[in-house]
């Protein structure tokens, strides 16, 4: 048997068996080098790239469903004047409960409370002021507008005769100065809320942010919800103030009617101060609420599409003796009116004043 000689092999073949190993590979070496200098300078290949060895993600066992819950009544809290004192506010935060904060713009302690509002994950919203009526207890030029005798709403307000490119233009910068807000409700505002022209400019910049209108309703006629609803916004009307008197025994007296009122109409909104007196109360009675069944919700989770020509649920028995609202132009909530703009008043006399 003869054996066939092996084929010659050409030279180029000879020197390539005859490199090292380590220089046989190196264009492989450098091509994947390259490859990864790519990967580095180019973020959709080295996306594409991580996505290749990533290992598939495990495949989640199916939950049960569970029922739902039993919806009970749900009271929105919201407390308004943030930015005077942190400690109020350090309190209230300790409470396990979903309440709603407001923040003023541009007072001493605003960008300080409202950080400690959202690390604690509650729900912020701008208090923005707007001009009030003035009212016989306030004398002329006591406080305001020179010559005026209207409470002075403060820093970053909107006013009556300002343009309609400067009432959004207001709005804008302090909506900007909190980021993490989800809403707006008005300080003051018993003058500027009943205009529907200047309400929609002051209104107009919620809609790009997707942000709710909480009208705070401290005037009867207030135009705020109407104008929300024109322009789509999500909307709710607060039903009762909490602390219009500062009075503790007053004030869970007004909370016990916000309980009542979303027991009877399904949920209810109520306002308060960070004034000792409402702290202590919340302090005492949230837990109370809690084991009765009320649900405590922020208040956006009240603010759906407003409905134009909706009336508020407490509307009905808050009109008994306000015929007009020059009369009674303050409604504090379901079945009574004050007679003038009180909370307006203590809202910002009772807490220290900024610069």
């Amino acid at each position: 048997m003869t054996t066939g000689t092996p084929p010659k092999k050409s030279p180029a073949a000879r020197n390539l068996e005859a490199l090292p190993l380590w220089l046989a590979a190196a264009p492989l070496v450098l091509a994947l080098a390259g490859l990864l200098w790519l990967a580095v300078r180019s973020p959709a290949l080295r996306s594409r790239l991580e996505s290749w060895l990533r290992p598939p993600p495990p495949v989640a066992a199916p939950v049960p469903l569970a029922p739902p819950a039993p919806a009970g009544p749900r009271l929105a809290i919201v407390i308004d004047d943030l930015g005077y004192q942190k400690e109020p506010i350090e309190r209230l935060l300790r409470i396990q409960a979903p309440l709603t904060f407001a923040v003023m713009p541009g007072r001493p302690f605003s960008r300080q409370c409202a950080g400690l509002v959202v690390r604690e994950g509650r729900e912020l919203i701008l208090h923005q002021p707007m001009e009030a009526l003035a009212h016989a207890s306030n004398g002329a030029g006591a406080y305001g507008e020179p010559g005026g005798g209207a409470p002075d709403p403060g820093l970053g307000a909107i006013y009556l005769k300002m343009s309609a490119e400067t009432i959004t233009a207001t709005v804008e910068a302090n909506l900007g100065a909190f980021p993490e807000i989800v809403g707006m409700n008005n300080h003051m505002g018993s003058a500027f809320t009943r205009n529907a022209a200047k309400m929609e400019a002051a209104l107009r910049p919620l809609l790009s942010r997707r942000l709710y209108f909480l009208d705070s309703r401290t005037i009867g006629d207030s135009a705020g919800y109407a104008v929300a609803a024109r322009l789509g916004l999500r909307a709710v009307r607060r039903d009762v103030f909490l602390d219009d008197t500062i009075d503790s025994a007053r004030i869970a007296a007004q909370l016990r009617q916000a309980a009542a009122l979303a027991r009877s109409e399904g949920q209810a909104l109520a306002i308060g101060h960070p004034h000792p007196e409402t702290v202590g109360v919340l302090e005492r009675e949230i837990p109370e609420l809690l084991k009765s069944g009320i649900q405590l919700v922020y208040a956006g989770v009240l603010a759906v599409p407003a409905v134009r020509d909706a009336a508020p649920a407490s509307s009905k028995s808050s009109r008994i003796g306000a015929a007009s609202p020059q009369a009674a132009p303050l409604l504090r909530g379901r079945g009574s009116a004050d007679k003038g703009q009180k909370s307006e008043v203590n809202s910002d006399r009772s807490l220290p004043t900024g610069p």
